[in-house]
């Protein structure tokens, strides 16, 4: 990790979600939306919080058992919000995450906003993560259903 140059997370990172998302995520955090980024090496992160370089991605064995879980519930209550969206690829430790916190126990709702029918690796590694950021960019704005990527779905969590 080199912390010598700092930025607001959701400015440091540069990869396709963000790339796909960056006017919506401009909007939201102008807005000042209750937003967190996971992030394999910090753990859980509110949008604004400045934070260096680094590539790691998220393991969840590499962090105490429930404290992600518990710090994004404390979170969520904190923002006073109902309900939290999540995007996430299926298959990874993010979305693991999200399915293990105890969103029903804590009175909130937990949706899980992934990509289905793509086949691990090759164009998917690029592909998933573009149309997550599609479908960030498409909530945020409201747009109508028929404007998110193919392959979207949401996946309510208990």
């Amino acid at each position: 990790m080199d912390v010598r140059h700092v930025l607001p997370a959701w400015r440091r990172y540069s990869g396709e979600f963000y790339t796909a998302a960056q006017d919506a995520l401009t909007s939201a955090v102008t807005e000042n939306a209750p937003l967190v980024i996971l992030s394999g090496g910090y753990g859980l992160l509110r949008v604004d919080e400045p934070i260096g370089t680094y590539n790691k991605i998220m393991h969840l064995a590499d962090w105490p058992r429930g404290l992600l879980e518990d710090l994004l519930i404390a979170e969520a209550r904190h923002a006073g919000v109902p309900t939290v969206v999540a995007f996430a690829a299926a298959s990874t430790d993010y979305a693991r995450l999200l399915r293990h916190a105890p969103w029903q126990r804590a009175g909130l709702t937990g949706l899980l906003v992934t990509v289905t029918g793509m086949a691990q690796g090759g164009i998917a590694i690029r592909e998933t993560p573009r149309r997550l950021g599609q479908a960030f960019a498409c909530f945020w704005m409201r747009s109508p259903a028929q404007h998110y990527p193919a392959s979207i779905t949401v996946e309510h969590l208990t």
